[in-house]
């Protein structure tokens, strides 16, 4: 009766997991992380967050178009150090963030160039789903305008891309600032088969001590 319990608690251990709590990562593109100057492509640690956990900053099509700076905040959202598009030519440029965990989260305050009141917004697409924010006149932004962005879903991604749009639908440039995202619970989900050979191991196990009772 024993091993049937011992093999019941091990089978329960298998099939349902117990997940470790989700951590929050925060990018603020402060000091000692972040240097004023350095440009894309940025390998950082967060200013806050597990330790090991990393991201890899890159812009396309032009590689070195997104700078760490500390002045000229584009609207209040934004403060401090901030990583924002310096090409003053080519807006075109994207942001994409790659991790080396999983998360299922985003959250980013950010600024945009709008030369109108209309709105513009900010997109953001992953392998997982994506969506977009958009953004709004701020007191003291002038005609920058920004927001937060927000994105969640179940399914954990590693990578995301961010680009901005005018109120005529046109790429034009973005910065962004405190950067919070939420790592994905670990946890293994076994495969069927192990689940369907647990659960026939366990049946089995079951039919016999019932067996061996029923003989006594």
């Amino acid at each position: 009766m024993k091993s049937l319990i011992y093999f019941v608690v091990a089978a329960a251990t298998l099939l349902f997991p117990v997940y470790a709590q989700a951590d929050t990562v925060t990018y603020t593109f402060d000091a000692p992380n972040f240097v004023v100057g350095n440009a894309t492509p940025i390998v950082g640690s967060p200013n806050s967050g597990p330790a090991g956990f990393q991201a890899t900053f890159t812009a396309a099509p032009e590689t070195g178009s997104f700078v760490i700076l500390d002045s000229g905040q584009p609207n209040p959202l934004i403060t401090g150090q901030y990583l924002s598009n310096t090409n003053l030519v080519n807006a075109n440029n994207t942001l994409t963030v790659t991790l080396n965990t999983p998360i299922t989260s985003v959250s980013v305050n950010f600024g945009i160039q709008i030369l109108f009141t209309s709105p513009g917004q900010l997109v953001l697409t992953s392998a997982a789903g994506g969506t977009s924010q958009p953004s709004a006149l701020i007191p003291g932004a002038g005609l920058n305008q920004g927001g937060t962005l927000t994105f969640s879903t179940a399914i954990p991604f590693t990578s995301f891309t961010l680009a901005a749009f005018n109120n005529f639908g046109q790429p034009t440039r973005f910065a962004i600032d405190d950067l919070i995202m939420e790592t994905a619970p670990a946890g293994a989900v076994p495969e069927p088969a192990t689940v369907f050979l647990l659960a026939a191991g366990l049946a089995a196990a079951a039919f016999k001590v019932r067996r061996r009772y029923q003989n006594l």
